[in-house]
């Protein structure tokens, strides 16, 4: 019914005299919830819901349950995340998927297209992630600072990098990747511990340490243990 805010209870206004909408039996029906974010929020969404029917038939006659939308959705990601064409025109839009900090299961979103007035393409999106049923352990050779994705990037991009084993994992120094800006400043510690030999990946959602969003530019990531340094540059595009 388009009300807005916290704790907002919305009617399914069917056909009948009171208002309600009805089901026979093995009859179904969707209903449709739009929710829309603030650039500014920060942090998972639970979305609670309760539908009541009347107290006819078999139960249940209350469902409930929520729906949980983790902040950052790093497993997806466009670029450009805006751009310009005139009629005739056509343009590119890459769409990257990362399944490092998946599930198996089923995930879904909507890439949605505005034109700036108040017309919206929406381009549904479902990603099947299986589990990897293979022995094979494989441990890196090396270590290595891959780099991150998509770059550039807004708001969210996923540094990836391998650990080669240890010979005593116990006193192994901890791994830390820390962002600066072009100054050498610094920005945020995005990792500070030990880890296992393997294939790692952190995302960094452009925000500092106070959990203030930074400015558009190019930074840097820095990747170190007692025996690596390695340094990238990555650039922010609002």
């Amino acid at each position: 019914d388009e009300t807005t805010g916290e704790n907002v209870l919305i009617n399914w206004h069917g056909s009948t005299g009171l208002g309600y909408g009805y089901l026979h039996a093995f009859q179904t029906a969707v209903a449709e919830v739009s929710v829309d974010i603030s650039s500014i929020f920060s942090g998972n969404v639970v979305l609670s819901y309760e539908i009541i029917g009347d107290e006819y038939g078999e139960e249940p006659h209350v469902v409930e349950g929520t729906i949980t939308l983790h902040y950052p959705l790093g497993w997806i990601s466009v670029y450009p995340p805006v751009g310009i064409i005139t009629g005739g025109e056509t343009d590119e839009i890459d769409v990257t998927f990362d399944t490092g900090e998946l599930d198996p299961g089923t995930h879904e979103c909507n890439i949605i297209i505005n034109d700036g007035s108040d017309y919206e393409t929406v381009i549904p999106v479902t990603l099947n992630v299986q589990s990897n049923e293979s022995n094979d352990n494989t441990i890196p050779l090396t270590t290595e600072l891959i780099g991150n994705f998509p770059n550039p990037f807004n708001p969210v991009t996923t540094i990836q990098f391998t650990a080669e084993d240890a010979e005593n994992a116990e006193t192994c120094p901890p791994w830390r990747i820390i962002i600066y800006n072009i100054k050498g400043q610094k920005i945020k510690t995005l990792i500070d511990k030990k880890l296992d030999a393997g294939y790692h990946s952190v995302i960094w959602d452009g925000k500092n340490e106070e959990q203030c969003p930074v400015a558009s530019g190019v930074y840097l990531y820095k990747l170190t243990n007692e025996k690596y340094s390695s340094i990238r540059k990555m650039l922010l595009m609002k």
